[in-house]
This record gives structure tokens, sequence and C-alpha cells, in this order.
């Protein structure tokens, strides 16, 4: 998800797909207003078979849009031999304020939350409860469509 229309994409899905009550979880490992130009970060694990080193770098060229880039290198060794990979990717990072409301415009009732994991830092984590009676939502343009009449995009 690299823009708003994506992240819009998304919530309307997981709409589509939660019965009414049903509740949508996820967080936002980066936000605007979290993320460090240049960050780096370094993980190691080791077991008796192998030992991994993890070097994840963030960066964004162009801190007026809504990307950013991770590149990762895994340095593996197994039995003595060293084993290098490097991805690069390009990821979205939005504000959390404008996170929320899009999932309360795909008709969402929105609770912020802390999401931690393994004593690390904690990342926001947005709560979406699709609420007990229909509710209309509105698009990108902010035309309000009922829900039975909305159409999202299917993937097979």
């Amino acid at each position: 998800m690299l823009d708003e229309a994506d992240l819009s994409a998304v919530f309307a899905t997981a709409w589509e797909h939660l019965k009414p009550g049903g509740v949508f979880l996820t967080y936002l490992e980066e936000t605007k207003e979290r993320f460090e130009e240049g960050r780096t970060r370094v993980t190691e694990r080791s077991t008796d078979e192998f030992n991994l080193i993890f070097v994840e770098h963030a960066s964004d060229p162009n801190p007026d849009d809504t990307t950013y880039e991770m590149t990762m290198v895994y340095l593996i060794r197994r039995a003595g031999e060293l084993e290098v990979h490097m991805d690069k990717h390009k990821l979205g990072v939005f504000r959390l304020r404008g996170a929320a409301n899009l999932l309360r415009e795909a008709g969402f009732r929105v609770k912020v939350m802390e999401f931690k994991i393994d004593g690390e830092d904690g990342s926001p984590m947005l709560v979406g409860v699709n609420p007990l009676r229909a509710t209309p939502t509105s698009t990108s343009r902010g035309s309000r469509i009922p829900r039975a009449e909305r159409r999202t995009p299917r993937c097979d």
C-alpha cells in the first residue's frame, strides 16, 4: 500500500469481509509522525545450527509523498558458510490520524491502541469494529454510498 487510495481499498475490502460486530486489526509499523530518516536496526538470532544477522535501513527520499524505502540485509551463517541476501522495498507511510480517518470512512468504529512485541517500542494499532447495524460509508470523493451498493476489488 503506497498511497491513501491503496489504504482505502484495503479498508473497504476488510469491511466487505466482516459480519456486523466483526473486528479488523492492523498496525502501522511506521507513521509520518514517528519516521526517523536513516534509522538502522540490527537484530541477531542464533541457534546451534545457524546465526542470523538482520540489518534494516529506512530512508525517505521524498518526505512530501506517502512512501519510503526499506533496505534489508540478511547475513546467514550455517555450518561455517556465510550467505548474504538483500531486499529493497518501497513501502507506504501515513499520518496516524489520516489512516484512522480512512478506516472510519470505510464504515468502521475506530480505536487507536499500542501494539508491542518482544519488548520493542510499540507501534500504533488501529482497531476497526464493523457496527452491528449497516452504516453508510464514504468513498475517496466524499459521496455516501450504502454498504449494499458498494463494490470493492476482488482478487482471485
